[in-house]
């Protein structure tokens, strides 16, 4: 059985053929029969002739519906569309904000609640650019204290990640901690010698 993909193209293409004809010939005019009704604007063989999708779909969705979908023994094939009753994966409500927050582009303009919930969504989902908002939080202390440590910690994950283009911050705060807090940088050592990629431990909070 083909695919709804592919009946959505053929769909699509013989709707286009059917707006170019009309835009060369005119507006489509309702034809009247031998027997003086007025015949569906699907008759033509043109439809008569298309796909079982498509004539499906005329067949059950046309106001005026073709003589042809009437005519049972010669249309074995012809019925209606299965349409699957969910669309893709499904969107929650937590991933709309995410996705709200992350448009939003201005960290400053977090609160409480939007920090805690990207921590949250960072530490479940992986997600590394998540983890490069909290490393960039704790680096410019915005919405938490300033801290060099936990932004080193949350960098680090973004770049175990994927998110390779927040090396230099990393390289920057390393230094800084080389020369104020050596205890930070045994502290950091210890977490990645521990870590792992696929569920690494959650970064602790004070």
């Amino acid at each position: 059985m083909p695919s709804l993909s592919a009946a959505l193209f053929c769909l699509t293409l013989s709707l286009g053929l059917l707006l170019a004809a009309a835009a060369e010939a005119g507006p489509v005019q309702e034809n009247t029969g031998e027997s003086g009704d007025i015949r569906s604007p699907w008759q033509e063989e043109i439809w008569r002739g298309s796909g079982p999708e498509m004539r499906a779909y005329i067949c059950r969705y046309a106001k005026r519906r073709p003589v042809w979908c009437d005519v049972v023994d010669r249309e074995p094939s012809v019925h209606p569309m299965a349409e699957p009753e969910v669309y893709g994966p499904s969107f929650t409500a937590e991933d709309a904000r995410w996705y709200r927050l992350l448009r939003s582009a201005d960290p400053r303009a977090f609160t409480s609640s939007d920090i805690d919930f990207i921590r949250g969504w960072a530490e479940e989902t992986g997600d590394p650019a998540a983890m490069e908002i909290m490393g960039y939080l704790y680096a410019r202390g915005i919405g938490v204290p300033r801290d060099p440590e936990y932004a080193y910690i949350w960098y680090g994950r973004a770049f175990l990640a994927g998110e390779t283009g927040v090396k230099g911050n990393m390289d920057i705060l390393w230094q800084e901690m080389a020369s104020r807090d050596e205890a930070a940088l045994e502290r950091v050592t210890r977490y990645f010698d521990d870590y792992q990629p696929a569920a690494g431990p959650p970064v602790p909070t004070r």
